[in-house]
């Protein structure tokens, strides 16, 4: 992350460990951060850590492209 800075809890960008992947969708206001790195540190159940580093490049999409699904369900009297 830009300035070896740990990531916000709040980031768009987050690992889910249980799985074992990396996920998010970024919103327009995060294309200013087209490409930037960050450093992943493993560490296993005895203690050893071991690190890697990952690009993660932002490319923003038509204008008439969707990035979001909402699924409403309303209950009427």
């Amino acid at each position: 992350f830009p300035g070896n800075r740990k990531l916000p809890s709040n980031f768009w960008l987050s690992l889910d460990s249980d799985k074992q992947i990396l996920k998010g969708l970024p919103l327009h206001a995060d294309m200013s951060m087209n490409n930037f790195s960050v450093l992943l540190v493993a560490r296993d159940s005895g203690g050893l850590t071991t690190t890697d580093t990952i690009s993660i490049q932002i490319k923003d999409l038509p204008w008439n492209s969707f990035t979001h699904v909402f699924v409403m369900k309303f209950a009427l009297d």
